[in-house]
């Protein structure tokens, strides 16, 4: 059980870390990328993306797929009513 919370509580890091990436991504670099021209819009965005590719950030970002499944309790199928022969519940 105490393995459990543990992988539970680093995919709610991992989860945090990735909000955060995208939040401050879409606050200041896009709002500061978006006063560029065109041309240099597309290099300086270019050049940013292949800067973010690194395996600090494909953990970060992959960690919860990984994470999350096993500590995840087993979901079971919804309960279908069945229709009774008088067309009730």
């Amino acid at each position: 059980m105490k393995s459990k919370k543990m992988i539970l509580f680093l995919s709610t890091v991992v989860m945090g870390l990735n909000a955060g990436i995208f939040y401050c991504w879409s606050v200041s670099v896009t709002t500061g990328l978006a006063l560029l021209p065109d041309k240099e819009y597309i290099t300086a965005f270019q050049a940013l993306n292949r800067a973010i590719l690194n395996p600090l950030f494909l953990l970060c970002f992959m960690g919860p797929v990984f994470l999350l499944p096993p500590p995840a309790p087993p979901i079971s199928p919804p309960r279908v009513p069945v229709l009774k022969r008088g067309g009730t519940f």
